[in-house]
């Protein structure tokens, strides 16, 4: 496709999770097999669970620019109300 760089899916597992005392750049680690924001033209979210989408807000936390995210609607009004809940569950954990 014309040297378009594309990234599907930017999932979520338990390693991602800042365990107590750890610094937030360590954290980041996790994600480090994974190019850069600045090397990627599109991410594709192929579905709204967290191993599809829920790694996406810490990937861009640190990105200078954000490069154009797609979704179907479904997809996209779901993952939304699925990184919520997840971020809702998170903070009522204490996590």
């Amino acid at each position: 496709y014309g040297g378009v760089r594309v990234l599907i899916n930017v999932g979520w597992d338990e390693s991602l999770l800042l365990p107590s005392g750890e610094e937030e750049g360590e954290s980041k680690n996790a994600l480090q097999n994974l190019p850069s924001p600045s090397e990627v033209d599109v991410i594709l979210i192929t579905d709204s669970t967290l191993s599809s989408l829920g790694g996406l807000p810490l990937y861009l936390s640190s990105a200078a620019s954000i490069p154009r995210i797609y979704g179907t609607f479904p997809t996209v009004k779901m993952g939304q109300m699925t990184l919520y809940d997840h971020h809702a569950s998170l903070s009522l954990d204490g996590k």
